[in-house]
């Protein structure tokens, strides 16, 4: 139960020559992650509405987005398009103010019992959450509990998915690029310089 070295997914040497090139070049931004990730795990907690749809009808009902029958009347094809494109573009606003007055609640509960908070990168309209969050390891069973608790306030309306332990690579990532020999020929005569 060590901790894993904190490189980005897929890396991979081509023989034990690079491998150790790779961790020689690297080493000091290598043991500085090493020592910030010691003792800490990251969790992922991502919310979803559990039925959309409901969401969407709740929104328009609540903003008052649909337009009356007597307002329809008379409008041309396209102009009716261009009803319906609007009436769509409201509804979306609608759900994100609400999804992000949740993920605000969530993140100001949650943010106050962790070391740090990564947001990631939302979906689509049914996710409304998608976030690591930095533990210290003795911090796990308190960080479940709130985020069990959240799942039971929110009355069957939004399912939380939780992911961890996990190496902290949100928070301390090492990224190895290697250098293209071609590019370094190029710029070595570009600016005149000998190898």
């Amino acid at each position: 139960d060590g901790v894993v070295l904190p490189v980005k997914f897929g890396i991979v040497a081509k023989d034990d020559q690079e491998l150790r090139e790779i961790l020689d070049t690297g080493r000091n931004e290598l043991l500085d992650a090493l020592d910030k990730a010691e003792g800490k795990v990251e969790y992922v907690v991502v919310g979803l509405w559990t039925d959309l749809n409901s969401q969407l009808r709740s929104v328009a009902e609540q903003e008052a987005l649909r337009p009356s029958p007597e307002s329809l009347s008379g409008l041309s094809p396209a102009q009716m398009a261009e009803v319906k494109m609007e009436f769509g573009r409201r509804l979306q606003s609608g759900l994100h103010r609400r999804s992000q007055k949740i993920k605000d609640e969530i993140l100001d509960a949650l943010n106050h019992h962790t070391r740090g908070c990564r947001l990631r990168e939302v979906r689509d309209d049914g996710m409304l959450l998608n976030a690591a969050f930095l533990l210290d390891r003795g911090a796990q069973d308190s960080f479940s509990a709130r985020v069990q608790a959240f799942m039971a306030s929110f009355c069957g309306q939004v399912e939380f998915r939780k992911g961890g332990p996990l190496p902290p690579y949100s928070f301390f990532l090492v990224d190895i690029q290697r250098a293209d020999p071609l590019l370094l020929d190029e710029g070595r005569r570009l600016f005149g310089l000998s190898e």
